[in-house]
């Protein structure tokens, strides 16, 4: 039939005509097939095994991990590092008073007053040791902290160098001048003058050794040092005293354990594999 003759689009037009749209136009499911959202799936984790790890007997106890170091830690090594120092000077100062009371017996008023004198005399020279030390260990702890290790060495052999340079003019000036130090203090004679000042002097030459000990922490190697000085005075005073040398043979012996803990400082940091070599 004609389209003008035609009445309504029947059921084919219409399909015909809104097929192309359909086909194009996503179709949502329907509530009767939607499926559900996605879930994720459980962790199935293995369960342990119950026989022993090789090597462990059956009833061995689980590994558990090593406690972390308690606020005590720092003070143990203070303590580790403090002890034998104290320890060491308490000694030392024992051999003092004993070798005091042995001289004092054993000398006339005189000459002991006059070993009084040759021991101010000594404090007196020696007092820039103190200072000495604390500069050591300031600068070398600098340098250990920043990574400038290599600049210890040289700097600590041109320290040495001019300590000993300085030790032996001081050696010179007071074997020159014993005759009027020993005038101007009232001294029964000039004996153990320059002895007891060259000991002054050497005495700041073994601060900057025994900074460095303290520097790499070498405590019970100072600590034999103290004892090296204290033991060497001790018996080289009272043997020289018995001699008969009185004041001179006091402050030789001052020289002496000065001397020889001097040389053991310089054989403890030459031994130590992380102290300073110069």
């Amino acid at each position: 039939s004609s389209p003008a003759t035609r009445g309504p689009l029947d059921l084919r037009d219409r399909h015909a005509v809104r097929g192309p749209r359909a086909a194009s136009r996503p179709q949502a499911p329907s509530a009767r097939h939607a499926t559900p959202l996605t879930r994720r799936a459980p962790l199935h984790r293995p369960a342990p095994d119950p026989r022993p790890a090789p090597g462990l007997p059956a009833d061995a106890p689980p590994p558990t991990e090593p406690e972390a170091a308690g606020p005590s830690t720092p003070l143990r090594g203070a303590l580790r590092g403090a002890v034998p120092l104290a320890a060491a000077g308490l000694v030392a100062n024992a051999a003092n008073l004993g070798v005091t009371l042995i001289i004092a017996r054993a000398m006339s008023t005189r000459s002991y007053g006059a070993v009084a004198q040759l021991i101010a005399i000594f404090f007196v020279v020696s007092m820039p040791g103190s200072a000495l030390l604390v500069g050591v260990v300031r600068r070398v702890t600098q340098w250990q902290h920043s990574g400038r290790l290599e600049l210890m060495a040289g700097w600590v052999r041109r320290v040495r160098r001019a300590g000993v340079v300085t030790v032996l003019a001081v050696a010179a000036l007071a074997l020159a001048g014993r005759g009027l130090v020993a005038h101007e203090l009232s001294l029964p004679g000039p004996g153990g003058v320059t002895e007891i000042i060259t000991a002054g002097a050497a005495w700041c030459l073994l601060c900057v050794d025994r900074g460095l000990l303290q520097c790499a922490r070498l405590y019970p190697a100072l600590a034999v040092n103290l004892l090296v000085d204290a033991a060497v005075k001790a018996v080289v005073t009272i043997a020289l005293v018995l001699a008969g040398l009185d004041q001179a043979g006091a402050a030789l012996g001052v020289l002496c354990g000065v001397v020889v803990a001097l040389a053991h400082a310089r054989l403890a940091l030459a031994r130590a594999p992380h102290a300073v070599r110069a």
